[in-house]
């Protein structure tokens, strides 16, 4: 990039004042257009020359004119196609760029010194910006030894904003981790280049590895030990995007979720719970019948006589009711187990704090957002499922108990189904009958 200075004409050669006394106008056809001689050619109106070169190119530097200027201008933005920083930062540079440009039409009306002062500080504002692209100062040569670390830090800050892969918190530890390097760049004496290099390539190699999947699938990589690419497909097959998660979870999330459950130690857990409720519903199948028969062979037994009564169907029923049999406490801790795991994984999936239900009836419910979700299908079925549906229990039959409780062979109705106004029926009593059951409500 060449400096000016103002306009010196050199002294024409065999040059005659066209005012003088005796001149003739034909002799500028002896002269021609090269009034200087053909040393230095034709200068048209307006032109200016570079001292000591001739306007036809043969000399070294001296004054521009403003098409020159613009040539310089018209390089800059060149320059800036093949810039290697950022887009922020290149923004900035094309900017400074037009700003110059602009500034043509603000001096054309100068002339002589005042117009050279002009060009010159443009084209020393020039110099700073191709500085800033190359990285190297025009008027010296010299190149900046941080320039290429600089655009490339940079340029993975823009990466790391851009990112949708990075959580929040990721994106703010890596760009402030990025920015501290780039200010002792920036700050001479502040750090050693060298070893601000090796720290930025870490912290590159860090990013460029963590942008690799989305946060979403990192987290639950990092909870479930499953590899990164099986989370990735199973998010695909159910057409979840993991940085647009539904909320609260849907079916697709249960179905995803079943699909995690199932790779991962924690499937046992649905298939004891499916177990359970298999075998409690063989159980109140099981006490049902022997409830029923009970009742039928007190019936035709001898009113006289004191009925042998065989409590435990009718008791396993209640406690089955009310779910406090051994078979209910087992599922409850099973579903506790579940919902627990299930909110965990959960709260890797959405980054929010999720917990079961301490609740033992709610055993199988999660907090999502202040909303009770119940994670279990209805059924048993070992399966994920969300819904606000209270926990599903097998049907129970409170089987009516049928009691001889008058006269000279007197059963008593136990004192616990008094208490519990677990419904009975009293026979032998002259064909009258009581049953509490109108006052039960379940």
């Amino acid at each position: 990039m060449t400096f000016v200075k103002p306009l010196q004409s050199p002294e024409p050669k065999n040059y005659t004042d066209p005012l003088a006394e005796g001149y003739d106008a034909g002799m500028q056809e002896d002269f021609g257009n090269d009034l200087y001689g053909e040393d230095y050619g034709d200068l048209g109106e307006g032109d200016m020359y570079i001292e000591g070169e001739d306007p036809m190119g043969g000399g070294s530097a001296g004054a521009m004119d403003l098409t020159q200027v613009e040539s310089e201008i018209e390089r800059l933005y060149s320059l800036l196609d093949d810039f290697q920083g950022n887009d922020t930062k290149k923004a900035a540079l094309k900017s400074e760029i037009d700003a110059l440009k602009k500034q043509i039409n603000k001096i054309a009306f100068k002339e002589g010194d005042d117009l050279q002062s002009a060009i010159q500080e443009m084209m020393a504002n020039m110099a700073v910006i191709e500085t800033k692209i190359t990285g190297i100062d025009p008027t010296t040569g010299e190149e900046d030894p941080t320039f290429a670390l600089t655009n490339s830090i940079e340029q993975t800050l823009e990466a790391v904003k851009n990112n949708e892969n990075l959580s929040e918190e990721s994106k703010q530890e890596f760009t402030e981790k990025l920015e501290k390097i780039l200010v002792s760049l920036e700050t001479p004496g502040l750090g050693d280049p060298e070893m601000l290099s090796d720290q930025y390539e870490q912290l590159k190699q860090d990013f460029e590895q963590a942008a690799l999947h989305p946060a979403t699938i990192m987290d639950l990589a990092d909870y479930t030990g499953l590899d990164t690419d099986t989370l990735e497909q199973l998010f695909d097959k159910h057409d979840i995007d993991p940085n647009n998660l539904p909320t609260p979870p849907d079916a697709s999330m249960a179905a995803l979720m079943n699909d995690v459950l199932k790779e991962s130690p924690a499937g046992a857990l649905l298939e004891e719970e499916k177990s359970l409720v298999s075998a409690l519903k063989d159980q109140i199948k099981a006490n049902t019948d022997a409830a029923h028969a009970q009742n039928q062979a007190a019936q035709s037994s001898d009113t006289s006589q004191a009925d042998s009564i065989n409590i435990d169907p009718f008791k396993f029923l209640y406690d089955s009711k009310m779910h406090q049999d051994d078979g209910s406490e087992a599922i409850k801790g099973v579903r506790k187990e579940i919902a627990t795991e299930a909110a965990k994984i959960l709260s890797s999936i959405y980054g929010k704090d999720i917990k079961a239900c301490e609740d033992p009836e709610k055993a199988g419910m999660i907090s999502f957002d202040g909303t009770d979700l119940n994670v279990l299908a209805p059924g048993g079925t070992g399966k994920i499922d969300f819904s606000q549906s209270a926990p599903d229990w097998p049907d129970v039959e409170l089987v009516e108990i049928y009691v001889d409780d008058e006269g000279d062979g007197k059963t008593s109705v136990p004192s616990w189904m008094r208490e519990a106004k677990y419904p009975y029926h009293i026979y032998d009593t002259g064909g009258a009958c009581y049953s509490p059951s109108g006052n039960w409500n379940w």
